[in-house]
């Protein structure tokens, strides 16, 4: 808050034009998904695979379901455990793994499929 609050110190309003959504990451002042990926990438070592996962010849559900797998958001059995839900947590391929997102790309029995 205390950011925020000291970029706004020494700003005027100006009553006399009409407010305007400017991203000041681009240089024309145009928001694009593709610029806020840039802008989160500077802290992770390894770049985000947008080129690969956002492209035309990749269907769009593999798109999807690759970028929610690199977020860690596709709904595993551990992610619902850590929601409070009661369940068994194996892989339904192999019955010996933990099911979680490195287990369903990388499972032995899910490769074969």
């Amino acid at each position: 808050m205390e950011r925020f609050l000291s970029k706004l110190q020494g700003q005027t309003v100006k009553m006399e034009e009409e407010d305007r959504a400017v991203w000041k990451e681009d240089n024309k002042g145009v928001f694009f998904v593709r610029g806020l990926y840039s802008l989160l990438e500077i802290d992770y070592t390894t770049p985000f695979p947008l080129k690969v996962i956002w492209n035309s010849w990749i269907p769009m559900k593999v798109g999807f379901f690759t970028w929610k797998a690199c977020w860690g958001k596709v709904l595993v059995l551990n992610l619902l455990q850590r929601r409070v839900w009661k369940l068994a947590n194996r892989c339904v391929l192999c019955k010996e793994e933990l099911e979680s997102i490195d287990n369903i790309l990388h499972c032995g029995k899910a490769r074969i499929l």
